[in-house]
């Protein structure tokens, strides 16, 4: 019997080896061809830099005199004057604005169990901050009745509306005589036994000649007769008494904040702190100021000048200049399909908020794209760069990510970020690996790419690679693979990659990128393509991911001078240079979005007439001339399933159990 067994457990297994054989045998090249033009998809960065330099040339000493800066801080401290007296101005106006609605918010509330037997407090249905209509007393209706003569029996009525309305008896007597002109009695006894009780409402004041008829009620469950019998303006309604387990309905209204007030903190507490910082500025300024002089005072020669030591006020003075631009990085990157994302699962994008983790995109389904750490961090950099000279300052921000399915996609392609779980992107500088995130595609979901076995794949092996050089999208390449494990730290020169190890990750991403293949590709936008497999049994599967070659970005620049005029006086700002613009680079770039970028320069003629941004671009990156490697996909897949990913959702084979036990 177990025999038997065996040859039956022998022989499924068999057959479920010829089925895959015969799934990969059946895929045609050129299958495997289209479906890996479908899965590539192009990456793109909107990246702001700043220009920083001195506005006059480089001279033995630098002249600055205290008149100069007397002038400047003088003018700076009359606009600080200015803004506080505007911002007690623009506080007294909206402090004398109505905060609340014009119309009253209607409440229906059907099965309440009062848990007084005698009142209903209307606070318990709306929001802590809501207003209720003053001038408001209860009656019923009646024949109307012209009173000429004051009457002895309406005293009682007059004391009730004296003490409700809060007003004399005399006008307590006008209003209950134009009540019974009107057919409205106020008389409590009258009241307890009527049916139709009405909520009268002097909107315009107590000498309003007709009051509203507010529909308001509260009815016992199983009957249709209105208990009000009172009002308090504080939100109360004194209604008959009710029974002990008795549920009643209630409508009525309030007054609700405009969104505004709800939204905004206390705006008295807002001025005093706009005025705080104000007046705080102005000190800073002063001893700013002081700084400047002892320099001045303590040296005859000034030390030779260094624009990383730059500050706002030299911004002011006119010694600094500073120009904007937009660069455009273009890379690659493989769609995975679409996953729904958790709430601790967020995209982390600075750009839309700065310095904040933010779900910008808010469909809980998103579209996942695989690419490299090295492209995602476009995203999320932050980098100064100063020349050798000391003369000139390069700023580059957190670029704005889109992501493009095809050529024929809209210009920008679909908002993207960096998938986040507990607050920490999904990338890592060892695997070169990074999950963007865009919106979801549904109908795209069968072009999704399948991670297959790098371990499978032999040197000689036929692959091809789906990439954007220069922007170009979808171009594909076929090639071999020339080695499936051999790190540039193997080579003989390697030491030339030692300047580069400063950090541990960067020693890991050179031995990790150890996967080389020899399929040809244009220049710059390919890091991140899929490298295919042609054959075997990980056939039409992604066995690696370009990282490194020629990796060198071909962006395009756009001058700010050639496509808006700009004044920076107008911002304002203290400290280092580099600093207030970390803090506050949307309002440099408030008027020059990246939708106003022409993009009119390639990087060769933007780095001729810019030399300093050619020598910071070559300091901080470097290439392989002639080759191409990638991370082989199994390290990759190591990452994204230790960080939480499913690979039965994205239909790749997990790890094996062994992994685990390392």
């Amino acid at each position: 019997m177990k025999a038997k067994v065996f040859v039956l457990i022998a022989i499924v297994a068999a057959l479920s080896i010829g089925v895959a054989c015969t799934i990969n045998i059946g895929i045609s090249d050129e299958d495997v061809k289209k479906a890996a033009r479908r899965a590539s998809v192009q990456t793109s960065f909107h990246i702001p830099v700043m220009k920083a330099f001195f506005a006059t040339p480089l001279a033995e000493k630098e002249e600055i005199t205290r008149a100069k800066m007397d002038e400047s801080v003088e003018k700076r401290m009359k606009e600080i004057d200015e803004k506080i007296k505007q911002a007690i101005e623009d506080e007294r106006k909206k402090q004398a604005e109505d905060k609340y609605e014009s119309f009253l918010t209607e409440i229906n509330e059907w099965g309440y169990l009062p848990v007084s037997k005698g009142m209903v407090p209307l606070g318990t249905f709306a929001p802590a901050y809501a207003k209720f209509p003053e001038r408001v007393l209860v009656g019923t209706t009646t024949e109307k009745k012209e009173i000429k003569e004051w009457e002895k029996e309406y005293e009682k009525d007059v004391l009730s509306v004296s003490e409700t309305a809060n007003v004399s008896p005399t006008k307590a007597r006008e209003i209950i005589s134009r009540l019974r002109a009107s057919g409205y009695s106020i008389n409590k006894e009258e009241i307890s036994q009527s049916s139709d009780v009405k909520l009268l409402w002097f909107r315009a004041g107590w000498d309003s000649e007709y009051p509203t008829e507010l529909d308001w009620k509260v009815e016992v469950e199983g009957t249709e007769t209105n208990i009000i019998t009172g009002y308090d303006p504080r939100g109360i309604l004194i209604v008959r008494w009710v029974q002990d387990k008795k549920r009643v309905y209630v409508k009525a209204g309030y007054f609700d904040l405009k969104a505004e007030y709800r939204e905004k903190p206390d705006e008295v507490k807002k001025l005093e702190e706009e005025i705080k910082g104000l007046k705080e500025e102005k000190e800073r300024l002063k001893k700013e100021l002081e700084e400047k002089q002892t320099q001045l005072d303590q040296a005859k020669d000034v030390p030779k000048r260094d624009i990383g030591k730059a500050t706002w006020i030299d911004v002011e003075f006119g010694t600094v200049k500073l120009e904007r631009f937009w660069r455009l990085a273009q890379a690659s990157g493989i769609f995975l399909g679409n996953m729904r994302v958790l709430k601790e699962q967020r995209g982390w994008l600075p750009y839309r908020n700065w310095r904040d983790y933010e779900q910008t995109i808010n469909s809980e389904m998103k579209g996942v794209v695989l690419t490299n750490a090295h492209v995602a961090s476009y995203a999320k950099m932050f980098e100064v760069w100063i020349s050798k000279d000391k003369e000139v300052m390069w700023i580059l921000f957190p670029g704005v990510p889109y992501v493009r399915m095809t050529k024929d996609s809209d210009h920008y392609g679909s908002p993207a970020e960096i998938l986040s779980i507990d607050q920490v992107p999904v990338m890592s500088m060892d695997v070169d690996a990074a999950i963007m995130v865009t919106s979801p595609i549904p109908q795209y979901e069968p072009n999704k790419a399948v991670l297959g076995n790098s371990d499978k794949v032999k040197e000689g092996d036929p692959v091809i690679m789906v990439g954007n050089p220069s922007g170009f999208q979808k171009f594909l390449t076929q090639g071999v693979v020339s080695n499936t494990k051999y790190s540039v730290l193997d080579t003989l020169n390697s030491a030339r990659w030692f300047k580069y190890l400063k950090l541990k990750e960067r020693f890991n991403w050179l031995k990790n990128s150890n996967f080389w293949f020899d399929t040809p590709i244009g220049v710059g936008g390919t890091s991140g393509s899929g490298v295919w497999a042609l054959k075997g049994s990980e056939k039409g599967k992604v066995v690696a991911i370009h990282n490194m070659g020629l990796v060198q970005q071909q962006s395009s620049i756009a001058s700010s001078k050639d496509d808006t005029e700009w004044n920076p006086k107008e911002l304002t700002g203290y400290g280092k240079l580099s600093d207030v613009a970390r803090h506050q680079f949307q309002a440099f770039f408030a008027d020059y979005p990246y939708q106003k970028a022409s993009y009119r320069y390639s990087q060769e003629e933007f780095e001729k007439e810019n030399d300093t941004f050619s020598e910071m671009m070559q300091a901080h990156s470097y290439s392989i001339s002639g080759m191409n490697a990638g991370i082989p996909i199994n390290y990759v897949k190591r990452f994204l399933q230790e960080r939480g990913l499913d690979p039965d959702h994205f239909g790749w084979e997990p790890l094996k159990e062994k992994y685990w036990e390392k």
